[in-house]
C-alpha cells in the first residue's frame, strides 16, 4: 500500500482532511523575508550597546584604577 494511501484512510478514520496545496508551500525567498527581522534587530541592539560603551568611555574619570581597568575593557570591546 503506497503512503497516499495510508493518508487517506487515516482522515477517513478520523474524520480529519488532509491538504497539501501549491498555495500554502512557502518559497525560499519568502522565508528569507520572514526571518530577517531578528538578524537586523541584533545588528541594532548590537549598535546601541557600542554607542553606550562610547559615552560611558567619555564619563570614565581615568585618576581612577577602577575606571581606568573598566576604560580599557571597553576599549578592548569596543575593538573587537
Amino acid at each position: 500500500m503506497q503512503a497516499g494511501h495510508v493518508g487517506a484512510r487515516v482522515a477517513a478514520a478520523t474524520g480529519t482532511l488532509r491538504c497539501n496545496t501549491m498555495e500554502k508551500q512557502q518559497t525560499y525567498g519568502q522565508g528569507l523575508a520572514e526571518n530577517s527581522a531578528p538578524p537586523a534587530l541584533f545588528g541594532v541592539l548590537i549598535a546601541s550597546l557600542a554607542e553606550n560603551l562610547a559615552v560611558h568611555m567619555e564619563a570614565l574619570d581615568l585618576t581612577d584604577k577602577n575606571a581606568q581597568v573598566a576604560g580599557k575593557t571597553n576599549r578592548f570591546t569596543t575593538s573587537q
